[in-house]
């Protein structure tokens, strides 16, 4: 398994409110360009609601759970996320409202489960075509699940195989038509993220931007 990740505000936001999960590691500074990992059995992104309290918050604890959350069981892991964001809250009412959507991939033996909560998306390399493998938790632009103080999360989970994977937030894959994000993937992950930070350094980039590329 390869993984390369990165995540940065933008050029427009004060503050980073993604999050990276790679591992056991949950990675939320602004990066310059992507960072290499070992191999992850776990790797996911996640995107405080902008307009919510402590957005930023939200993104991390809820990460911070999945790393730590023995039950291999990604639903039952996401629940409990949520009821440490309630508690978070309940110790502080400022945090009042936070919520945040994840997205990623479990790897277990030979089976892949990817899950997502909202719109961050998971996708798979198909010949020459990027698969849609998750499911956007919106409608018209605004979400109606996410993982957050006043809200019951829908969890999206489904099983694959191996392959090439991008999992993203919406600050990232909403830059790109769908059509030029398939033409910067290649068979070469490396060659992969070359083109896509050098496309990136051509957008407007108006949220934060955060993704994976993981090929298992």
């Amino acid at each position: 398994m390869k993984v390369f990740y990165f995540t940065n505000r933008g050029n427009y936001r004060d503050k980073n409110e993604d999050a990276l999960l790679i591992d056991k590691k949950v990675i939320q500074e602004d990066m310059e360009k992507p960072r290499e990992s070992a191999p992850s059995k776990i790797v996911a992104v996640a995107d405080g609601v902008g307009g919510a309290a402590a957005g930023e918050v939200a993104s991390k604890s809820v990460l911070e759970t999945l790393a730590d959350f023995e039950n291999p069981d990604i639903e039952a892991a996401i629940f409990r996320a949520k009821e440490k964001l309630k508690k978070l809250a309940e110790k502080d009412p400022s945090l009042n409202g936070m919520a945040t959507t994840v997205a990623g991939i479990k790897v277990e033996s030979n089976k892949i489960t990817v899950f997502n909560c909202g719109d961050s998306r998971v996708y798979k390399k198909a010949g020459k075509f990027l698969r849609i493998l998750s499911f956007d938790h919106s409608k018209g632009g605004v979400l109606y699940s996410a993982v957050g103080t006043d809200i019951t999360p829908e969890v999206f989970t489904r099983q694959t195989d191996g392959g090439i994977f991008l999992i993203a937030t919406d600050g990232f894959y909403g830059v790109f038509e769908e059509q030029e994000l398939e033409e910067l993937f290649e068979e070469n992950i490396e060659k992969t993220v070359s083109n896509i930070m050098q496309k990136l350094k051509t957008k407007n980039l108006h949220d934060n931007t955060t993704f994976i590329i993981a090929e298992v």
